[in-house]
């Protein structure tokens, strides 16, 4: 029996449309929220296959880099024997290219130390959660604006609130964020919208902003600050981290949406997982 005999596995044959491929993230980098195209890893010029191993999920940003090479194929490749929890080279067989010489290197990279297909790490979760946020900050900043330009035209509050399954207090605090910082010369970057919308609630939100980057405020003790309620005993390091990364999933829940409802599904799957490694 041949190499290539060894590693065929039939569901990487299989024929799908673009649209069947389609995930809620981007294989590459993670981020959600964003638009989505497929890409052929092999392009159809070249004789590429309309098939599972041949096709990833990218986002539009990455699927530049691809098509320019940015990104190499070999990467793309790797991506999809995880996905997929075969071979690299099985890969590399489905779409009919040539298995490369460091072929064991790049199974390295795509299996975890046991052996079994390797998901993503705790850091990769944590990345694809930040730019989830950045991106969802982006459209909070962007829902203030087309609110403000429907009240401009006449319409309330409330009509705007009913229009999207929201609540009025929704749309308000939108628009009163957007008021306040409407412009990115005005926000702070490094802060997310939840400071940006706590300092939108005083009297000079460009200055709370500027005093919360100075003094690296958390949201909580941003709020605290501006509740004029005493600051909290200084937390450790881990706990500042810890707390942060509370924020920013809570941040996300909140959003609702399809990105609450995948970073649920894969908390809970670390749990599960934790929670197998407590009771060994």
């Amino acid at each position: 029996m041949s190499l290539a005999d060894k590693v065929i596995v039939l569901h990487l044959y299989q024929k799908v449309s673009n649209e069947q491929m389609r995930l809620k993230f981007c294989e590459y980098c993670g981020i959600t929220a964003v638009y989505f195209e497929t890409h052929h890893i092999r392009t159809k010029g070249a004789g590429g296959p309309d098939i599972r191993a041949n096709k990833i999920n990218l986002c539009f940003d990455c699927h530049r880099k691809a098509q320019d090479m940015i990104i190499k194929p070999w990467e793309l490749i790797v991506k999809v024997a995880r996905r997929e929890a075969v071979p690299v080279e099985a890969v590399y067989v489905a779409i009919e290219w040539p298995v490369p010489d460091n072929i064991k290197e790049l199974e390295k990279m795509s299996l975890a130390e046991d052996g079994t297909p390797r998901s993503k790490s705790v850091e990769e979760y944590l990345n694809m959660l930040i730019m989830t946020e950045e991106k969802n900050d982006e459209l909070r900043f962007l829902r203030g604006e087309i609110i403000d330009i429907l009240l401009s035209l006449g319409f309330t509050k409330s009509w705007i609130a009913a229009q999207i399954g929201k609540s009025t207090g929704y749309v308000r605090k939108h628009w009163i964020t957007y008021k306040a910082f409407p412009d990115e010369n005005s926000r702070v970057p490094v802060l997310s919208w939840q400071h940006h919308y706590i300092a939108a609630t005083t009297e000079d939100p460009v200055k709370t902003i500027k005093e919360a980057e100075e003094k690296k405020m958390s949201t909580r003790q941003l709020s605290r600050a501006v509740k004029g309620l005493p600051p909290e005993k200084e937390l450790k390091n881990w706990q500042e981290k810890a707390e942060k990364a509370l924020n920013d999933v809570q941040s996300v829940l909140d959003a609702g949406g399809v990105p609450a409802a995948w970073l649920l599904k894969e908390l809970q799957k670390i749990v599960e997982l934790n929670s197998r490694k407590e009771a060994v």
